[in-house]
This record gives C-alpha cells, structure tokens and sequence, in this order.
C-alpha cells in the first residue's frame, strides 16, 4: 500500500506541470489556427483532467488503507508492549499508567498520523512537482528557469534558521502536556479527600497553575509554527516577484517569447509553492519527532514469545524454594528463604506492608528469577513455562471485565460448557449464573452491578475453567466485610486445591484451616508459633 501510495502521489505531482504546458499553449493557439485543432486541444486537456481526478482518487483510497494499517499496527505494537512491561517485566499495572498508554494511543498517536504519515505522501507529491516543473521550465527557457530556480531556494536558507526554534517549542509543548495530564488525573483522583479536608481552594491554585504553563506552551508553540510560516511565505513571495522581474526584460528585449515566459511563470508558482508546502511540512514532521522516535522504538521491539499457559500433563506434586535471595535498588527483600508447598496444602503468609509478599509469590510463580537459590517442581528445576499454568489468582481488586459473564470466565477461550457449568457450581456463582446467563449478552459491570463477593467467585470460578491446582490468594478477601469474607474462604477451602494466601486479616477461627502459618518479616520466612 505504502509503494502505490507513492506512486500514486508521483503521478497526482504531474497536474500542475500539466496545467502549465496547457495555459502556455493558449498563447500559442491564440496566435491563429483552426476550430478543429482548438477543439482537439479542448478534449485532450479534459481528458486528462479526468485522468488525473482518478488518479486522485487512487492515491486517497491507497493513502488512506496504508494509514489504516499502520495506526493498527501501533496500536497493536503499544498494548502488546505493555503487556511485556507489565507481567514480563513487572512494571506495576497503575490507573496512572493505563490512562498514559490510552493518551498515547489517543493523542500523541492522532499527531503522528496528522503530521508525520500523511504528509509523507505529500512530500514526494511536492518534491515530484517540483523536479518536473524545473524540468519544464528549463525546456520553455534555460536563463529564466535558472533565475527562478535559484530564488526558490530562498525558502529552504529561512526554513534551516527556524526549524530548531519550532522543534524546541514542539518539544516543550509535548513535556508539558503529560505533565499536565498526570496532574488533572491526580486532581480528580483526590476530589472526594479535597472535599472531605476543605482542600480544594489550594489544590485548584495548583491545577490553574499546570492549565496556565500548558496553555502558554501551546500557544507558544502555535506562535512559533505560525511565525516560522509567515517568514517562509514573505520569502515565498519575494522568491516568485523578483523573477518576474527579469522575465518581463527579457520579452520586452525578446531574449524568450512570451509564451515561453508565461509558461515559466506558471511553472513557477509549482516550484514556489511546492518548497513552501515543504518547508512546512518539514517543521510539522520535527514538531512529531519525539512522537516518532517513541513509536518506533515501541513497533521495533522485538517482543518475547507468549508463553503457553494452557494445562500441561505434568502433575503438580510440589513446589519448592531454596535458598532464595532478592533485592530491589540495593535493598534486600528476600534472604535465604525456604519453602515447601506440596499438593492440597493450605498455606498462609502473613507480614507488614513492605515485607516482600507480593515479591515471593511472584517468585513462586515464575515471574520473578530470584537473585540466588532456586525454584523446583517435583524435584526438578523449574521455568516460569514450567510452572506459571499452576496459578489461578483471586486478586484484591478482582480483575472483571464489562463484558459477558461467559468472557469474565474463559476470556475469549473456547472451553466445553459443561466445565464453566461445572466451575460456577462450585465457586457458588449458580445465583449470577442466573441473573446474567452463560449464553446471553448481558454484560457485567463491576461499577454497578457486582458486589465485591461476587466478583471474587467469578475470579475463583474463572480458575476453575482453566483448571489450575493451585490458588494464589492475594489480599483476596481484605476488602469484604466478615460473614463475605468467611463464605469465600469456606467455599475455597470446600475446592480441594492447593491454597497459598496472603492476608494481613484472616480471622482466628478460619486459622486452624492452613496446613502452613507463616510470617514473613526482615526479609525471612519463618512458621508462626
């Protein structure tokens, strides 16, 4: 698409060169020759204009498809990158960081289309113009094209003295928006505390403050673009005037005839007007520069293989760490740490905010290679290939889609009904089942309406569908209140699957239900007394 699009655009380039041979010939044939050879001229000159409007047509619908296939890819490129970020490289999944991903996608994105792709197609559209309209002129009269051909570059010298000015404010501009973002998302992220502590009046003082520095960066931004443009165009208009100035000697001394002058003249206003439309599209492509280099960087990343996650034929029997030590910016999280989990066990981990739960239970799961020790399955040195189809998660803030109940299970998988049948019995989930359906396109909304239990058993019985042996229960009850919190752990432990949780509040009488008590505190695990 891309190469047809040029092409396309290399032919579109030929009209102007075109119009000027035909407007040259109008003195020649007013001069005196006959209706029949008017005639002809008449309908060659329509039939082109015919032939260039399909072309026209050809190069949008080329342009356009090429644009559509590209903005895709780096759509698909930037979430696909998120996706290594996130759960290969354990870059948390903040609001902060979806909300910056989707402006990207949105708006820095929407810049790059508007002024970087599209007018590639432009520039070898006007840099075709341009060649051919040389050529043109220099067939109709070499002195008079080298004249005009010389002041056209004019614009080129102004453009090279303004480009760096329109480059640095774009920039600014550009640094000041994302900062600008992260504080509106911090102002309405702390609304209801502002309103709570009577906060507001400083807060807005501040947010009025990012409104004025991005709005002066936009505007001067715009004031440098529009400036830059304005010089370009009095030079445009100097290059094209002072020519013509020579010309109309040169008839008078009929060094050209005027044909031929008006044939250079017209030609003219091709090459003027093409290095101009240049000049200007190069300051917009600059203006996206730090844009592109982002969207290149993001869709030439060599992405790693998806790693199968499906159920393997391995049976689970144990788990088992040894030895391992992990520290994150120099300061040790985990030292020499030991465990063993072994099919069916219930085990539970306890320890302050801070203490490296969630580090070794992503350790456990093979997201994270432990900076010494090891991790074994059934004896055997384990991947996270290896082990990472184990886990079922029940998260603290349960993850749950706006979409069918069906999707919520599988997440697009084909699986048999008769297991999510199955898995929904089990995780207690018969009364939604019936709300909402299996079948049906009544979405879930877990903004309005799902309550904090119900979105736990989805996440239990979703496990279930994929058949993982073994639970990971992070934090998965603190946010329900005591009898939701007991129905969810009795219907856990009701599952016969290997349980690991890590709470800060389990109460007393569901204690005696973990074959392991354990606390992790000053970066070692130790069983609880």
């Amino acid at each position: 698409m891309k190469k047809m699009g040029y092409l396309f655009s290399g032919l579109m380039a030929l009209e102007p060169v075109f119009t000027s041979w035909a407007f040259s010939r109008v003195f020649v044939l007013v001069s005196g020759h006959s209706y029949q050879t008017i005639v002809q001229f008449i309908g060659l000159v329509l039939a082109f204009f015919v032939l260039f409007a399909g072309i026209k047509a050809a190069r949008t619908w080329f342009v356009n498809q090429y644009v559509k296939e590209v903005n895709a890819d780096i759509k698909h490129s930037v979430l696909m990158q998120e996706y290594e970020n996130q759960i290969k490289h354990e870059t948390e999944i903040t609001p902060g960081r979806v909300e910056k991903t989707i402006s990207f996608i949105q708006n820095d994105c929407k810049q790059y289309e508007e002024k970087n792709l599209m007018l590639r197609f432009d520039v070898v559209r006007l840099g075709t113009t341009a060649v051919f309209s040389i050529l043109f002129a220099v067939y109709n009269s070499a002195l008079l094209a080298v004249i005009f051909v010389a002041f056209s570059f004019l614009p080129i010298i102004v453009q090279h003295f303004t480009k760096d000015k329109v480059k640095n404010a774009t920039q600014a501009w550009t640094k000041q928006a994302k900062e600008f973002y992260l504080a509106m998302t911090e102002f309405l992220k702390g609304l209801p505390a502002f309103y709570q502590y009577g906060a507001i009046g400083e807060n807005e003082k501040v947010l009025q403050g990012e409104i004025d520095k991005i709005e002066t960066k936009n505007k001067n931004m715009k004031t440098t673009l529009s400036l830059a443009g304005v010089i370009i165009e009095l030079i445009g208009y100097i290059a094209f005037f002072i020519p013509i100035g020579f010309g109309i000697v040169f008839v008078n001394a009929q060094m050209v005839t005027l044909a031929a002058f008006m044939a250079v003249l017209n030609v003219n206003n091709g090459i003027i007007n093409s290095i101009i439309s240049l000049m200007n599209i190069k300051n917009s492509i600059d203006s996206v520069s730090t844009i592109e280099t982002e969207i290149k960087d993001t869709t030439n990343t060599k992405l790693s293989p998806v790693i199968d996650l499906s159920p393997k034929s391995n049976q689970f029997e144990s788990l088992k760490l040894e030895g391992v030590q992990f520290q994150y910016n120099g300061k040790e999280i985990l030292s020499a740490v030991d465990l063993q989990i072994n099919n069916g066990e219930r085990i539970l981990i306890q320890g302050k905010s801070g203490a490296g739960k969630s580090t070794l239970l992503k350790i456990i799961e093979g997201r994270i290679i432990p900076d010494a020790g090891r991790l074994t399955m059934n004896g055997s040195f384990a991947s996270t290939s290896d082990v990472n189809h184990l886990f079922g998660i029940i998260h603290q803030k349960p993850i749950i889609f706006k979409n069918t109940l069906l999707y919520n299970l599988t997440l697009g998988k084909t699986v048999n009904l008769k297991i999510i049948e199955e898995a929904c019995e089990k995780a207690n989930l018969t009364e939604l089942v019936a709300r909402f359906g299996l079948t049906g396109n009544q979405l879930l909304d877990p903004d309005s309406n799902l309550s904090g239990g119900e979105m736990k058993r989805i996440e239990i019985a979703r496990s279930l569908v994929f058949d993982r042996p073994i639970l990971i229960v992070d934090e998965g009850t603190a946010s329900l209140d005591e009898q939701t919190s007991a129905e969810i752990h009795e219907n856990l432990f009701s599952l016969g699957r290997t349980i690991i949780e890590v709470d800060h509040h389990i109460p007393r009488n569901l204690l005696n239900h973990y074959s392991q008590r354990l606390v992790l505190e000053s970066g070692k695990l130790s069983k609880e007394i």
